[in-house]
């Protein structure tokens, strides 16, 4: 017994200590937007036991009441590779309890499918808010997730290849979208979620990393053949619509009226193709998109590139702005490391800018954590997690006064400044 505490004081240590990270590029601007250069393990993937995760990604804080009794924060996450969604109590966190399963085979894949998916599980999860009409001093980009009652969350499920609808409470899952002109997705990635007029609307990307195979857990040609014979034939990025009374026919569960409603009121669109789309959030009425660039084979999104994509929104009404049309690619920032393979531009979060109008994104890339510069176009300071013990982020959670950053080391928070207040990429009006 001895030995087990004197192992996991050892663990604990050497996976807490990730101050020894470095930061490049200009360090003004990460210390005008962090309180702190060193990110703390808040869970980290060698340390729970049965519960040894292996790539931990879409967090999402959720608030709410717990059976009534006392108000909850909790950091809900995805395992893609042991297709589990874990929730962590950021309240109560001091007795060792804090991690718990909250759903297992989060992916819904057939069971044959375990023996050859390389990630049968969920991924990309977003709180779906019960109005659109947030208290009046959490409006706009700013808008917090104001959750109260909330039961419902958005999911991306790689082993079913769709998005749905989870009842955290009772665990039903709805599935809302799962094919496109009558051929399977690939497998939805990511995604951002608004309200408004009585829709629930969501962005999500569909890109290869379904198709992963246990052995051969890398971007390789074979991922882009099982897209063209198994999938749509290309990687993209869509909008789905749905009317929210669907969510009062559930009453926890999937049922004949609720399958009706979904088929009569839900409509589907093709945004844009692209290679390896991967995070997705709005900054105002523009739609940001990661490209994870990975492997050789793609010469358009080779290894070491990180990319966002902007797309605007047109002016139109809403009979002209289906299948797509009412977004324009309006610009591209790139950022290159050299024959770099330590991860890509993956998911994000968007926060004011600390120097004045605009944005800046605070986003998975190649080779860490970047700081992106909405206005400049560029990337402005980088956090180094994978040089030293490869460390690669996966994607990014608003938590009001930290961000919380996922990835194959666990779960990260990350202090920001007091005086700035991140916007939420996940819950935004357009």
């Amino acid at each position: 017994m001895n030995r087990l505490i004197h192992l996991r004081f050892l663990l604990f240590l050497f996976f807490s200590a990730v101050q020894g990270y470095e930061v490049v590029g200009n360090l003004t601007f990460w210390d005008s937007i962090f309180a702190t250069r060193s990110p703390s393990v808040i869970v980290n993937t060698n340390d729970h036991g049965s519960n040894q995760m292996k790539w931990t990604e879409g967090p999402v804080v959720w608030r709410g009441k717990i059976d009534g009794a006392y108000d909850a924060r909790r950091l809900l996450f995805s395992d893609t590779i042991d297709a589990k969604i874990y929730s962590y109590d950021l309240i109560h966190n001091n007795d060792g309890n804090a991690l718990k399963v909250l759903l297992e085979f989060s992916g819904d894949a057939p069971v044959e499918d375990y023996f050859w998916r390389g990630e049968p599980g969920s991924n990309g999860l977003a709180i779906l808010p019960t109005s659109s009409s947030p208290p009046d001093d959490e409006k706009g980009d700013n808008a917090k997730n104001n959750l109260d009652s909330n039961e419902f969350i958005v999911m991306c499920q790689h082993g079913a290849q769709r998005l749905a609808l989870l009842n955290i409470k009772t665990g039903a899952r709805i599935p809302l979208v799962s094919a496109w002109n009558g051929r399977k997705l690939n497998g939805p990635n990511d995604l951002v979620v608004k309200v408004e007029g009585g829709k629930a609307i969501v962005y999500f990307t569909d890109p290869v990393y379904a198709w992963l195979e246990k052995d051969s857990m890398e971007d390789l040609p074979y991922l882009d053949k099982r897209v063209k014979q198994d999938g749509p034939g290309f990687c993209g990025v869509y909008r789905i619509e749905f009317p929210m009374k669907v969510l009062e026919l559930s009453n926890g569960v999937e049922n004949e009226d609720l399958k009706k409603e979904l088929a009569e009121g839900s409509r589907v669109s093709l945004v844009t193709k692209m290679d390896r789309p991967n995070g997705i959030g709005l900054d105002g009425n523009n739609l940001v998109v990661a490209e994870c660039c990975q492997g050789t084979h793609n010469l358009k999104c080779k290894q070491g590139t990180s990319r966002w994509v902007i797309f605007q929104r047109k002016n139109c009404n809403n009979d002209s702005c289906i299948n797509g049309a009412e977004w324009r690619r309006v610009s591209t920032i790139e950022d290159v490391i050299e024959e770099s393979n330590d991860g890509c531009a993956d998911g994000f979060e968007v926060l004011d800018h600390p120097h004045g109008n605009g944005r800046v994104l605070i986003a998975s890339c190649s080779g860490g954590l970047c700081i992106v510069d909405l206005q400049e176009g560029k990337v402005v300071a980088r956090l180094l997690t994978a040089k030293e013990d490869g460390c690669k982020i996966s994607n990014i959670a608003n938590g009001e006064d930290r961000l919380f950053i996922s990835g194959n080391c666990g779960v990260w928070e990350l202090e920001l400044q007091k005086n700035q207040p991140p916007s939420s990429s996940r819950l935004a009006e357009l």
